[in-house]
């Protein structure tokens, strides 16, 4: 093993470009330039906030809780304490993939029904008429 083997190879150096360099400020003034001096406003400030902040509705608090003796509060929505999936549109209807499954369930269950009643009806006795039950009892006797 070589001296710095283990260290990491850094890449090459690339030329630093300032990232506004096309966006330039806008250039100084001149000595002999004179600023303008002298505006003043008609606007009552005093006047327009207040009037602002009565004719402004009221901000809703935010839910909070409170979880130390010292009173830290923390924000209730990202507890979990509140449920947020009531108040989804689709909360308490069923799934389409269930209502597909309950559906498919009851179509192999009248199947499943269907078959046995097939079987049944295979595995059933038939029920001799008269005449072959007495040409088969006249066979027996005879053989006997």
């Amino acid at each position: 093993m070589t001296k710095h083997a283990k260290e990491p190879v850094l890449p090459e150096k690339a030329a630093f470009a300032r990232p506004n360099a096309d966006g330039k400020r806008p250039a100084v003034p001149k000595r002999d330039e004179k600023p303008v001096m002298g505006l003043k406003s008609n606007k009552n400030f005093l006047h327009t906030n207040a009037v602002e902040n009565i004719m402004s509705v009221a901000k809703k608090p935010q839910p909070k809780y409170v979880d130390t003796p010292g009173g830290t509060t923390n924000a209730l929505e990202d507890s979990g304490l509140v449920p947020k999936f009531v108040k989804k549109d689709n909360y308490g209807t069923v799934p389409k993939y269930l209502e597909a499954r309950k559906k498919q369930m009851a179509e192999h269950q009248a199947n499943y029904e269907q078959y046995i009643q097939q079987r049944l009806q295979k595995g059933a006795l038939n029920q001799v008429t008269a005449p072959e039950r007495q040409k088969t009892l006249d066979g027996l006797k005879k053989n006997w």
